[in-house]
């Protein structure tokens, strides 16, 4: 088996057709992101504090009472749809909640914007960490093995596990048949470790992890790294066990993290040097006037595109036909009925409604945070 190769990209209405649904919705779209705090009560009732707060803001800009309401019970159902959610984000319109998202860490602020498009570049941003990937937990009598996906995790097992055998496990008393005995443990050690190698390599083929995370029995392991295949070794990284799930089906929640995201980072690197390659061919543009004229053309395939704080700066698009533009003029001599959105709105929602991918890349070094990989030269 062959190791697997990435070409990395972003998300678009393909691999995302949720997103691209709520944005061939007519608005007005209420967006909140919000800390739920349910790490403790002090926490919680800080959050309280912070929700009467949005109220407020919303109301100011006219959202009804009812909405806010029906927006602040489903926030009040976070840690049931995600026990581990840091933060949070719901989008509503017409009196309907569109989308209800979790993101892993908080974002250390609240946000809250009327508009006439759903400001979607932090969920974006999240789901660019759902990375396939595969955690496996080993001992001497094989592993249990877990396929991470974006929306769902799949258990496996592999070797002998949940089988009693005291040949496993036991030690032997010595005497003239140690030897044997001792052999026919490592047999048994090597012939589930072939097996838990066999496993993966069906799931390296079938569901493409971008990793391997493993840890447990020392022995397991070292088995485990001698049997690999080329196509899993370059996928392999040893994660321990967490202090808590000794004896579970958990790796260490921090370590995991921190590998997933070194995987998200070097994606991005790549995307970074092939997008450098691309400009040099006239498959590339930066700044948000020539990115926004090349959206309207339908030339992007991959947007590029940070999302700073309390980003206010305004573009103008349309729907029928897509257009997009800094002026409105720009987008009405296109025979479209221009309305005014964030910029990063705006780039975003053409991205996707002309069948594009996006990245949000934290500090892109490119004017106006901006930048796009084309289908065809300028």
């Amino acid at each position: 088996m062959e190791p697997l190769e990435v070409t990395p990209s972003g998300l678009g209405p393909a691999e995302r057709p949720d997103l691209a649904d709520l944005y061939r919705r007519s608005g007005p779209f209420v967006t909140v992101y919000f800390d739920p705090g349910t790490s403790s009560e002090i926490a919680r009732r800080e959050a309280e504090v912070r929700w009467d707060d949005i109220s407020r803001e919303l109301e100011d800009q006219d959202v009804a009472r009812p909405t806010v309401d029906r927006m602040a019970r489903a926030l009040s159902r976070v840690s049931d749809v995600d026990q581990r959610a840091g933060a949070a984000c719901i989008v509503e319109s017409e009196g309907e909640v569109l989308l209800l998202e979790t993101g892993p860490t908080p974002l250390g602020h609240d946000f809250s914007r009327v508009g006439a498009l759903p400001a979607l570049g932090l969920v974006l941003e999240w789901r660019q960490h759902d990375v396939t990937y595969v955690t496996v937990r080993c001992d001497l009598a094989g592993a249990d093995i877990i396929l991470h996906g974006p929306r769902a995790n799949v258990l496996l097992a592999a070797g002998e596990q949940g089988v009693k055998d005291p040949l496993l496990h036991q030690a032997h008393s010595g005497g003239a048949s140690y030897p044997r005995h001792e052999r026919r443990v490592e047999n048994k050690w090597e012939h589930n470790a072939k097996d838990v190698v066999d496993v993966l390599d069906a799931l390296v083929v079938s569901a493409r992890p971008r990793l391997v995370l493993f840890g447990g029995d020392a022995r397991a392991c070292g088995l485990l790294l001698e049997d690999a295949s080329p196509g899993l070794r370059p996928l392999l990284q040893e994660v321990p066990l967490g202090a808590a799930q000794k004896g579970g089906q958990e790796h260490d929640r921090e370590a995991v993290r921190t590998a997933v995201e070194a995987v998200v980072a070097a994606d991005t690197a790549r995307l970074l040097d092939r997008y450098s390659e691309m400009r040099a061919k006239s498959l590339g543009v930066d700044g948000a006037r020539p990115v926004l004229s090349a959206l309207t053309a339908t030339q992007v395939e991959t947007l590029l595109v940070t999302e700073p704080p309390n980003d206010e700066r305004t573009a103008f698009m349309s729907s029928d036909p897509v257009a997009a533009g800094l002026e409105p003029q720009e987008v009405a001599s296109l025979g479209g009925q221009p309305f005014a959105a964030r910029l990063v709105d705006v780039a975003l929602a053409t991205t996707f409604l002309t069948g594009g991918a996006a990245r949000m890349v934290p500090d892109l070094p490119a004017e106006d945070g901006m930048a796009a990989l084309l289908r065809f030269p300028v």
